[in-house]
């Protein structure tokens, strides 16, 4: 009889969502202000959580209407009937991935990146590990980057 797995933790961008939220509020900031494509650029020059951050703040992400993978939602929604818990961990901003998990309903923990700590492969692994312990999990991704876990 094999062990359980009682936590699903689940990526947004390209897995959650058929697109990058991060790409998403690019688009609309430079939609909405041309001129600021040169502070993009400075931005990403000081790094991917600097840029996150500043966008963060100045693009309110509409998350009704973002492109959900359906299949998945779901899957995730017969899980948590289950009394599965579900994590969402993503490279994204806390902010929007904050937002999609009220949308949702259904996460019980959000784990994202914040200003100085962008939670990508190996520094997802540590969080989610920091939050679950050694218990065993299953994971929903779509990135080379999610190799390490």
């Amino acid at each position: 009889m094999g062990m359980s797995i009682d936590h699903i933790v689940v990526d947004l961008d390209g897995t959650l969502l058929r697109t990058d939220i991060f790409h998403e509020s690019i688009l609309q900031l430079i939609k909405r202000n041309p001129f600021k494509l040169i502070q993009l650029a400075i931005w990403i020059l000081q790094g991917r959580s600097v840029a996150m951050e500043k966008i963060a703040r100045l693009v309110d992400i509409d998350v009704e209407i973002l492109p959900y993978e359906p299949t998945l939602i779901e899957y995730l929604r017969e899980k948590k009937a289950l009394g599965k818990r579900l994590i969402l961990a993503t490279a994204s901003h806390r902010v929007w991935a904050e937002k999609v998990a009220l949308h949702l309903k259904f996460f019980d923990h959000v784990i994202a990146t914040e200003p100085g700590n962008d939670i990508t492969g190996k520094k997802r692994l540590a969080a989610i590990r920091g939050l679950i312990g050694d218990e065993k999990f299953c994971y929903c991704g779509d990135s080379s980057a999610d190799r390490p876990i």
